[in-house]
């Protein structure tokens, strides 16, 4: 597994698993800010998924359409960063209408980091090791985020919702970190063996790709 795909899996990893963090208690806050309602609160928690449903499929053709290699790593800051304030949302609310727009929020963020994610790592995977690798960062997001659902469990038990939310919200923007970290020569000379021809040399002229085409 090579540098690149290491630092998009692990910004995937922490993303998917903070987000499976929230399932211990979440369900639990939204009865509460409904006063009990079960059927309300099932309802607005739903609402999630159905909007992340409905916005990957747009955001898909956006991302097939767009040329430029940075385009996809936009797409992930972007989408970290509305997610990440989606739950800050959280940490201000005290009525109904406010997580369901926080709930339409978390919805597009998730969807957009979710296909640009994907799209960046399945571009630099092995060829010979497809499988393997997938699974390195499906079984890293289980089991990490397993381990983050109980502590987000314990710490909501022992010191409330709202502390835990502003964890949460902060791990949450520490997975656009390895995104930046990624340098495009990295990412081009993964993709191609070699290096861009701005790096290679500085006086050279600089060539029309994709990104300076835009």
């Amino acid at each position: 597994m090579n540098k690149v795909v290491k630092a998009y899996i692990t910004s995937d990893t922490i993303f998917w698993a903070v987000n499976l963090s929230m399932l211990s208690f979440f369900p639990l806050y939204a009865e509460k800010i409904f006063n009990g309602d079960i059927l309300l609160a099932t309802l607005v928690v739903a609402l999630y998924p159905i909007v992340r449903g409905l916005v990957q499929l747009p955001f898909s053709k956006i991302m097939d359409s767009l040329k430029g290699y940075n385009d996809e790593k936009i797409f992930m800051i972007l989408g970290i960063f509305i997610s990440t304030f989606a739950i800050f949302m959280l940490l201000f609310n005290q009525s109904s209408s406010i997580l369901i727009v926080r709930q339409i929020l978390a919805g597009i963020g998730d969807g957009m980091f979710l296909i640009a994610s994907k799209k960046q790592i399945n571009r630099h995977l092995d060829k010979n090791s497809v499988g393997y690798e997938i699974a390195i960062g499906t079984t890293a997001v289980l089991f990490i985020g397993a381990v983050a659902l109980v502590l987000a469990g314990f710490i909501s038990s022992k010191f409330g919702f709202y502390i835990t939310f502003f964890l949460i919200a902060f791990m949450n923007l520490m997975a656009f970190i390895p995104v930046i970290l990624v340098s495009k020569d990295e990412a081009i000379k993964d993709l191609t063996g070699e290096s861009s021809p701005v790096s290679q040399d500085a006086n050279a002229p600089v060539l029309e790709t994709d990104d300076t085409a835009q």
